[in-house]
């Protein structure tokens, strides 16, 4: 359904705007400080981005439910920690954006890539 995307349809976009892309494995997923529920790990490029997935009975529902949540992130402070507390972020800085019903974190990335998921990202409607 418009606005109510799932892993794979994130996937397509950021493959379909000429991103080398993949799903993550280890770990799969990673619980942030600032959002629930758990982001699903993606490998864009030589790094990862989260992605946290929001829902509800409808798309207009979810995107409000991404909006509220985008308003209490702050990357500077954000905790990325697998299932063992591990930090997946590895000290590298730490990039937020939001469309449609998704948040997506990126670690690290030099300006030309955090430019093209913020365009995909942010594409989502």
């Amino acid at each position: 359904a418009a606005g109510m995307y799932s892993l794979v349809n994130v996937v397509t976009a950021l493959d379909e705007a000429g991103l080398e892309v993949d799903y993550g494995r280890s770990p799969a997923t990673a619980n942030a400080n600032q959002i629930d529920p758990p982001g699903q790990n993606l490998e864009v490029g030589d790094t990862n981005v989260y992605v946290f997935f929001f829902t509800g009975a409808d798309a207009s529902i979810a995107g409000l439910a991404r909006e509220q949540a985008f308003r209490r992130v702050e990357p500077a402070t954000m905790t990325l920690l697998t299932e063992s507390d591990n930090d997946v972020s590895d000290g590298q800085p730490l990039t937020a954006f939001e469309g449609a019903n998704v948040i997506a974190v990126l670690i690290g990335g030099d300006d030309e890539l955090r430019d093209q998921v913020r365009e995909v990202i942010e594409g989502l409607s």
